[in-house]
């Protein structure tokens, strides 16, 4: 059985061999795996979670149940499913099989059974949209959305949600290509381009909305310093003044401090601020209902054609391997992992 491993000490992708399938134990499944999504891993955050020198990677997992413990009772084998190992996951999504615990786990419709890529590619994003849109924010139809960076992968599929949702979707994005593959996007009711010379967010935002701001906005989870004149990264302040009153920031940036005037603008807009790590999840054992809400209904969103993930290429172990290592993961659409290829 091949598998691939992180090394946390110089930040690569080794291969590994094993000569027989993991055996689950008895609330876990054994999955052989039709599809993993490859996407930008957070190595400090994996550091916190693993023993030794490498770690498991490779989360977002479609494949078959080969092997099913003894307490388990919601699936069989050659169910089909979709799964979210956590990061102290016991063995890599990146190989040919792996063991996940039946909670993190569900059943995909026989609608999607042929369309396994399409299903590792949203698991991620629809996990984000979830936890961002409908536990954090609590969105309401008519609510105005800002979305950084709308055309990166996991931000589309939060665009489709949020417009499904009924909300007014605003995407900002950073060159006339991304602009134009936006325009396309029945999702999404504006594109600011910000590449382009003399468009600023708050005053192109507070147009849009017609001086009254946004009511939830997601970052790209990189914002710029407040004297960097250049980039297409919004500062802290931008996206505080563009917060409607009683309006939420969900970040993607963990390590963000806020100066006592842009906490006062939040004060008086009675705005608030909360993080987003979808991760989260599979932290605590507390929130295991609401995490197979999560993935049964973006499943069943999948089925319906509501989510529509982008898939730019499927690559086999080895290519995985090349590609990492040089220069990362794609982030315009979404790169899938195919041991079988």
């Amino acid at each position: 059985m091949r598998s691939v491993v992180l090394n946390t000490l110089g930040g690569r992708l080794e291969l590994c061999e094993s000569p027989d399938p993991p055996a689950p134990n008895h609330e876990q499944i054994c999955v052989r795996v039709l599809a993993c999504a490859v996407s930008p891993l957070n190595i400090k955050a994996i550091k916190m979670f693993c023993d030794g020198s490498t770690a498991n990677v490779g989360f977002e997992v479609v494949g078959t149940v080969v092997k099913v413990g003894s307490h388990v009772d919601r699936f069989a084998e050659n169910d089909q499913v979709m799964a979210y190992l956590p990061l102290d996951t016991r063995s890599s999504g990146y190989g040919d099989y792996c063991v996940v615990s039946a909670c993190w786990a569900v059943k995909i419709p026989d609608a999607l059974a042929a369309q396994p890529h399409a299903c590792a590619a949203a698991i991620r994003a629809g996990v984000q949209a979830y936890t961002a849109l409908y536990y954090q924010h609590r969105l309401c139809a008519g609510d105005t959305v800002l979305v950084c960076e709308g055309t990166t992968e996991s931000r589309q599929v939060m665009i489709q949600l949020a417009r499904h949702w009924g909300a007014k979707v605003i995407a900002t994005v950073t060159s006339p290509l991304a602009a134009q593959r936006l325009e396309h996007e029945s999702a999404v009711s504006n594109v600011i381009d910000l590449s382009v010379r003399g468009t600023a967010l708050v005053p192109s935002v507070m147009e849009v909305t017609g001086g009254l701001g946004v009511d939830c906005i997601i970052d790209a989870g990189a914002l710029k310093p407040a004297s960097d004149e250049g980039g297409s990264a919004p500062t802290k302040h931008q996206l505080l003044t563009c917060l409607a009153a009683g309006g939420k920031w969900v970040t993607m940036v963990p390590d963000l401090q806020l100066d006592p005037p842009d906490s006062q603008l939040l004060y008086f807009k009675g705005a608030s601020l909360c993080f987003l790590n979808e991760q989260t999840w599979a932290l605590s054992g507390a929130q295991q209902g609401r995490f197979l809400h999560i993935m049964g209904d973006l499943a069943a969103k999948l089925a319906a054609g509501v989510v529509k993930p982008s898939v730019s290429k499927v690559v086999a172990l080895g290519d995985l391997l090349g590609d990492w290592n040089a220069r990362g993961p794609a982030v315009v659409g979404k790169v899938v992992l195919s041991p079988s290829q």
